[in-house]
């Protein structure tokens, strides 16, 4: 009979071999050989005590053998149990030492047959035997059983991951096809909004060519006219329309279309207005102190003609008999309004003239373009003479 003592994964130890057939044989024939010589009357004394020697002696080494045997597969069955925590190698233990116990009891017992003991001992050895090959093979169908679920499990897993692979490879491809069609979006988007920038800056260009048409027109008109009066005028108007091409021209050489830098304008316009009026070496000074001004085209073209009309008024009237003077342009802007400043040190409008109801155009102009843009216009004496125009502006 063969049982199996599996124990852990260091040793490679997997079962533990006896035979009992031997055991019953050398039984046996021990026992027909004593009854053999005792039914022999004429044999010697010396050869039945030498046979009686060797029989003990053989005895002794075989409960040795056995005792040793027993003693270690004990150890190697405990050593088992602690190394993969399960009783199966301690019923091979005790199996074996059960067969040992009734091996030595059928040693010792002589010509008597065996008493009741040793087939306790011999039964309950083949039970322990017989409880340990069940609890293997338990054993190998849970194992078995593990084994197909966790393959069941991996499957399983396997075809999630795979949908999920797919999935996400769907969804990239879906993403890669959404990114590109936005690139090419964004790219024909930028290239209108370039085109678009190209054509209002070309309208501004043909707008300011077109009022400098009119301005050339408004110069030869006043060149060919014999009145003084009537060139006066036109070289007002001139002015006006040429502040308004003005206005066009910063706006298609900037990079922004949207609004005027207010402080440049004003810059460029009193020079064009000392160029026009005469005074270009003359000792009149023009001051601007314009901080952060920017204004959208629908004010900047009235309030550059407010503009205009106050330093032409300036120019014209104010340094009369004298020999220079300052002009001061101050502006600045706020989170609720607009406030431009036009301040001259010359001698001032007279205290009786009534210039909200003046009949000049030029007053008039400021009047209405006020108006139009909501705003409110105060005038100051004091020291020569100011003018504040203050707009409301929304952000």
């Amino acid at each position: 009979m063969y049982a199996g003592l599996p124990h852990g994964k260091s040793g490679p130890l997997t079962a533990v071999n006896f035979s009992l057939n031997d055991v019953f044989m050398r039984c046996f024939c021990e026992k027909g050989v004593r009854e053999g010589f005792q039914r022999s009357a004429g044999a010697g004394t010396a050869q039945e005590e030498r046979f009686r020697m060797t029989t003990v002696n053989s005895i002794d080494i075989s409960v040795a053998v056995n005792l040793l045997m027993c003693v270690g597969i004990v150890l190697v069955s405990v050593w088992g149990y602690y190394r993969i925590r399960k009783i199966t190698p301690l019923y091979f233990g005790c199996a074996y030492t059960l067969f040992a116990i009734s091996h030595f009891l059928l040693l010792n017992g002589g010509e008597n047959p065996p008493g009741p003991e040793f087939f306790v001992l011999r039964t309950t050895g083949y039970a322990f035997v017989v409880i340990g090959l069940f609890a293997i093979l338990r054993d190998i169908i849970r194992k078995t059983e593990a084994e197909a679920d966790l393959a069941r499990l991996t499957g399983r897993l396997e075809e999630r991951v795979l949908e999920r692979t797919a999935e996400l490879a769907q969804a990239n491809d879906a993403l890669i096809t959404e990114v590109c069609q936005r690139a090419i979006a964004e790219e024909r988007l930028r290239q209108s909004l370039h085109e678009k920038d190209v054509l209002i800056k070309e309208i501004h260009h043909r707008v300011k060519n077109n009022l400098q048409v009119i301005v050339s027109l408004l110069y030869l008109q006043s060149r060919k006219t014999g009145d003084p009066a009537c060139a006066a005028a036109l070289l007002d108007s001139q002015t006006r329309v040429k502040s308004m091409a003005l206005i066009h021209e910063n706006l298609y050489q900037s990079g922004d279309l949207a609004s005027i830098d207010f402080d440049r304008y004003l810059r460029n316009l009193a020079g064009n207005l000392r160029v026009a009026y005469g005074v270009d070496r003359a000792g009149i000074r023009v001051i601007t102190d314009v901080r952060d001004l920017n204004v959208s085209l629908t004010t900047a073209i009235p309030l550059g003609l407010i503009a205009n009309e106050l330093i032409a008024n300036a120019l014209k009237y104010a340094f009369t008999g004298r020999d220079g003077g300052e002009i001061t342009l101050a502006g600045e802007k706020d989170a609720s309004q607009i406030t431009l400043i036009v301040k001259d040190n010359g001698r001032g409008i007279p205290e009786d003239l009534d210039w909200e109801n003046a009949e000049s155009l030029g007053f008039n102009l400021v009047r209405m373009l006020v108006r139009q843009l909501k705003g409110t216009v105060r005038l100051d004496r004091t020291g020569g003479t100011q003018f504040v125009i203050t707009l409301p502006y929304a952000g």
